[in-house]
């Protein structure tokens, strides 16, 4: 309680706390950040706003790792009734995007572990290109938590325009980075099983963009991707389709080659316009 702690001490805990967020050094930023949610814990009374204004300068600090800390400590807060304001963690998770890449990570991951669970949706056009951003990320935890996150708030993700998932997904295939990469691709897929309407030739350029890859797991998500765009493509002409079946078919790894196969039963049970000789060429070529 307030009388336990004495007031000058309540003040002058402030007071050091306030400096120590201004210190030169992030180590000493950090630990202030992570010295709130231990005092708290103890039993401080910190003010509402004494918070919001300690929590602020965390998430917007330049260190990734004074960043990380605040995220961690609001998520921490919310286990002694602290209620944050909806407004402010928009504002915050917005300020963090858009300052640094890991902020993207961190904003990323503590939406879906922290914001549902304080009830809270974040709806800014910031926050859910956030979450689609983050389904390509390079780091595996966070598409993971992406993932999450888009199952969380699909509705809200979904009102933004396909266009701008397939300028990512486009831009993610031209990174060095083969996670990145494979993570643009799957991204379509998720898109796909959403009925999220792409036009035909943005699909095409991504799968064949992705089977021309030089990574065999990349070449395996392409393929996966042109599976989950069979309904999509049904009514595309088979000399379109056809030529990529069987690139696809003809892949040097067996784990390609096999999931290839699943697309052939994919675009067969769209009823696509692939004639029996065709299918024959087809079976030819996956017999051989």
């Amino acid at each position: 309680t307030q009388s336990t702690w004495g007031n000058e001490n309540i003040q002058n805990l402030n007071l050091a706390i306030a400096k120590a967020l201004k210190d030169p050094l992030w180590q000493v930023r950090r630990a202030a950040i992570q010295g709130i949610v231990e005092l708290k814990r103890a039993g401080m009374p910190f003010g509402d706003q004494d918070i919001i204004n300690f929590i602020r300068a965390g998430i917007t600090d330049d260190h990734n790792d004074v960043q990380q800390a605040a995220f961690i400590a609001l998520g921490e807060l919310r286990k002694y009734n602290f209620t944050f304001p909806a407004g402010e963690i928009t504002t915050f998770v917005t300020k963090c995007i858009s300052e640094s890449e890991s902020g993207v990570h961190h904003a990323a991951k503590w939406i879906i572990t922290e914001a549902h669970k304080m009830s809270i949706l974040l709806p800014s056009d910031e926050v859910k290109e956030t979450i689609v951003k983050s389904l390509v990320d390079s780091y595996l935890d966070v598409q993971n938590v992406a993932k999450s996150a888009f199952e969380r708030f699909a509705e809200v993700i979904l009102e933004l325009n396909p266009g701008k998932f397939i300028t990512l997904v486009k831009k993610s295939l031209s990174s060095d980075d083969e996670n990145e990469r494979k993570a643009g691709l799957a991204t379509i897929l998720v898109m796909l099983q959403r009925n999220v309407y792409f036009e035909k030739n943005d699909v095409m350029e991504v799968i064949q963009k992705g089977l021309a890859d030089s990574n065999s797991d990349v070449r395996e998500s392409a393929v996966n991707a042109f599976g989950g765009a069979s309904k999509l493509l049904a009514k595309t002409s088979s000399e379109e389709i056809l030529p990529v079946l069987l690139k696809a078919l003809s892949d040097n790894e067996a784990k390609v080659r096999k999931a290839s196969l699943e697309v052939v039963l994919d675009f067969a049970k769209a009823k696509a316009p692939i004639s029996a000789e065709q299918f024959t060429e087809i079976i030819v070529k996956i017999l051989i």
